[in-house]
């Protein structure tokens, strides 16, 4: 369940409420300010505990398209992953590949199957569970944090069988709030241009960490009580230099951060006072370009001062809902946009092949 709109009966509310200080561990560093997106990244449930003998086989032919469902999936999130990330994101979403592809793990869930007689869905939880908790059980604080990649599989998996995918739909520039959070959760979200991120759980070592450094997104981690504070649509900070959330900000506040995020960047704040366009110390003007693969970016090209687009990469705007293509009028509509952000500069766009 994802809850992305303000409850209005709840504005009166937020208009008194105190600010709430909460410290957290520092994930990635930065600064956000933004609005809250509360998402709930718990696992489906599973429908079904025990089949009939005689069901065997076909809940095995279940187990197996949704295998490949989820190789799919994986597949469709890589797509997503902007070319400028590093070589350890590329690692992270490779690893849970050749989770989906272990032959062992495959064959202990038909084994299991066989043997008891549950649904390929709490086969699935039973089998991953068990692997999850010898990793939760070390004294070793890198092992302990990889029990997230058997969750994360655990949730692609019971998606794949319920055939559902993750849904995506908030405002863009929020500040994504969640219980748990994987590595892929958080590419899909990126396309939104998200600020920040508050988790209750994670570290600093953990994948959701190293790609919320390399997508340049704030995290604080390890902050529960910042998550049972926050509803979707109230105001938040994320300071991960110092692991701090901070829920209904006063004004003086929101002032004090919003200097300190425009002092740490002056590039990411508002774009006031910036000599465009760019020139050498000789008068030579240099064109700079921007690189797009979302459409909340396109609203981001005069405050960062790009002369046109560099590059639309289109794969990610196919891709980001499920690989399926899209309307004609849909894809005519993001085009036009294009047209009018990079205006007579112009742009350049990739197409998918």
């Amino acid at each position: 369940m994802e809850t992305g709109a303000a409850n209005p009966d709840r504005s009166d509310a937020r208009a008194s409420a105190e600010e709430v200080v909460v410290d957290g561990s520092g994930a990635a560093p930065g600064i956000a300010v933004g609005t809250a997106y509360c998402y709930d990244a718990s696992a489906p449930e599973v429908r079904r505990d025990v089949i009939e003998p005689e069901a065997v086989d076909a809940e095995l032919e279940l187990l197996e398209n949704a295998l490949q469902r989820a190789r799919q999936e994986l597949e469709t999130v890589r797509a997503l992953v902007p070319d400028a990330l590093d070589a350890d994101t590329d690692a992270i979403i490779e690893g849970q590949a050749l989770m989906l592809r272990d032959d062992e793990l495959r064959q202990t869930l038909r084994q299991h199957i066989r043997e008891t007689h549950e649904s390929a869905g709490r086969a699935v939880k039973s089998v991953l569970k068990a692997r999850r908790q010898r990793l939760e059980a070390s004294d070793d604080e890198y092992m302990r944090e990889r029990a997230d990649d058997l969750e994360a599989l655990e949730k692609r998996l019971l998606r794949a069988l319920r055939r559902g995918t993750v849904a995506s739909k908030m405002e863009t520039h929020s500040v994504l709030v969640a219980q748990t959070l994987t590595a892929t959760d958080l590419l899909r979200f990126s396309r939104h241009s998200l600020l920040g991120c508050v988790t209750a759980g994670g570290g600093a070592t953990s994948h959701v960490a190293v790609i919320a450094k390399a997508l340049n997104l704030p995290l604080v981690a390890g902050a529960p009580e910042a998550v049972k504070a926050v509803s979707s649509g109230d105001a938040v900070i994320v300071d991960g230099d110092e692991g701090r959330v901070l829920v209904h900000p006063r004004e003086s506040t929101l002032e004090q951060y919003r200097a300190r995020h425009e002092e740490r960047d002056p590039v990411l704040g508002t774009g006031d006072g910036l000599d465009w366009p760019v020139r050498t110390a000789n008068g030579q003007v240099i064109r700079v370009r921007a690189n797009v693969g979302v459409e909340a970016e396109l609203d981001l090209l005069d405050v960062h001062g790009a002369d046109g687009i560099g590059l639309f990469r289109t794969e990610l705007f196919f891709l980001a809902d499920g690989g399926g293509m899209l309307a004609e009028d849909h894809q005519a509509e993001v085009y036009r946009r294009v047209a009018e952000a990079s205006g007579s500069a112009g742009a350049t766009i990739r197409l998918l092949d």
